[in-house]
């Protein structure tokens, strides 16, 4: 089976959340600067605790982490262990969204912060 790439997923992300085209499409096919966007947009949501936004959009990450090709899956992993934040802080809740995160997307993340010797969520 061919595995996914970056403009199959850019593609998604855009039917999903046409408020980011504009944003995305100034990236300039640079998937990781593409990714960067999406992460911003994902922790606004995980912040404002929009639970149904960031669920989909942890279900289209996962989708991609799963089925995408060497680069798509290794942006994606570095997306989630090192960009979004899941601890909480006196004034932003987040918790609940590592609690969501798919259990291969979870996993990855937990296996990084032991990897880096992080103390873990």
């Amino acid at each position: 089976m061919k595995k996914a790439h970056r403009s199959q997923f850019i593609k998604e992300v855009k039917e999903k959340y046409p408020e980011l085209r504009v944003h995305i499409s100034q990236e300039q096919g640079l998937l990781s600067l593409e990714l960067a966007v999406f992460g911003k947009f994902i922790q606004q949501k995980i912040d404002n605790l929009e639970k149904d936004i960031v669920t989909d959009a942890f279900q289209i990450l996962n989708k991609f982490y799963i089925n995408g090709n060497l680069a798509l899956k290794h942006a994606i992993r570095d997306l989630v262990c090192e960009d979004l934040i899941f601890s909480d802080t006196q004034v932003a809740e987040r918790r609940w969204a590592f609690i969501l995160l798919p259990e291969a997307l979870k996993e990855e993340r937990i296996q990084w912060f032991t990897f880096m010797g992080y103390e873990r969520e």
